[in-house]
């Protein structure tokens, strides 16, 4: 089977140094890390900086649920500088997902959807989860902004076991193709420098178009699950919770301009609330 070289430092380098892209100067290549998104956050890595791993050891995603993170996959974060409010986070990550499909779109050939707030879908299954997280340093506006993606390039269908078969693949495992590690990771850090310019210049009109074409709930009755007051995540409430009749259904009626969920009978903002399909039984 053809085993793709995985990203150099050498090639990241010369392809920063010649694109000079608005909000990201560097990539730092590591063969593993605990998690790309922690080390952002850590003194060592200023913002302009991305960093991409083989694989990492703690990945993780949205209310610190796991990320499998192994060999074959894209685990990168971009810690970036932007004058953007902590609290249009949510419009980052909306903006984000678009960018993902560009990219996959470039690279790959494919067409995905997006689950709303933050997965990537192909086929049905989970390719791909984003995070945005701030640190801050006494402003209204985050120090950094970094940007986490885990994105499932080139793992086999092996690697997604028990469970995971049914819910995540990886576009290889779906397509029969491999694709360019290198290729997908510049054109990633294109696309995402060029949606936080829009962001940043307020021009998000496009990304919103194009997130709402391709965003799978619409026109789908689901399941809100808020948070749990013990800050168990919702979604593991609602698995062991087995009568449905104590959530209350909605149906998905757009995405409002803030990228947020509007149901028949109210709007869910980001980090809210997860959702599930209503004929969703597992």
């Amino acid at each position: 089977m053809e085993r793709l070289e995985f990203l150099t430092q050498k090639r990241a380098d010369d392809f920063f140094r010649e694109k000079k892209l608005h909000y990201i100067n560097r990539l730092l290549v590591l063969e593993s890390t605990e998690s790309t998104n922690t080390l952002c956050k850590s003194d060592e890595i200023s913002a302009g900086t991305a960093v991409l791993a083989r694989t990492q050891t703690a990945g993780h995603g949205r209310l610190g649920r796991d990320f499998l993170s192994e060999d074959g996959g894209i685990y990168i974060s971009f810690c970036l500088s932007a004058n953007i409010k902590a609290d249009r986070l949510g419009v980052i990550t909306g903006m984000t997902a678009v960018a993902v499909l560009r990219a996959a779109k470039r690279v790959c050939g494919i067409d995905a959807g997006i689950k709303w707030l933050n997965d990537i879908l192909l086929d049905g299954k989970k390719i791909c989860g984003i995070l945005a997280e701030p640190t801050f340093s006494g402003s209204e506006y985050p120090e950094k902004i970094i940007i986490g993606i885990g994105f499932n390039l080139n793992q086999q269908k092996s690697a997604f076991r028990g469970g995971l078969s049914e819910t995540a693949g990886s576009v290889y495992a779906l397509t029969g193709r491999k694709s360019d590690v290198s290729g997908f990771v510049f054109a990633l850090s294109e696309e995402i420098d060029r949606a936080v310019f829009s962001a940043e210049q307020g021009d998000i009109s496009e990304y919103l178009r194009e997130y709402r074409k391709a965003c799978v709930n619409i026109g789908k009755e689901v399941y809100i699950l808020p948070f749990e007051k013990d800050g168990r995540d919702p979604k593991a409430a609602f698995e062991e919770n087995a009568n449905r009749a104590d959530f209350r259904s909605e149906t998905v009626i757009g995405i409002t301009d803030d990228f947020e969920l509007a149901t028949s009978g109210r709007i869910v903002r980001s980090g809210e609330a997860s959702i599930k399909e209503k004929d969703f039984e597992k």
